[in-house]
């Protein structure tokens, strides 16, 4: 199994890619604007630090 990080994966395509990486047994980090394991602006430069 694989640990991932993914960006935007709290909707859309990014909530479908963390859903079939955790069933597969995966460990998933979700990196996004809101509703994420992390939730920052990595389009801003603080967001990134």
């Amino acid at each position: 199994m694989g640990v991932f990080a993914i960006t935007g994966g709290s909707g859309g395509i990014g909530s479908k890619t963390v859903d079939l990486l955790k069933e597969r047994g995966d460990e998933v980090i979700n990196i996004d604007l809101q509703g994420g394991d992390l939730s920052v602006n990595l389009a801003s430069e603080e967001g990134r630090e």
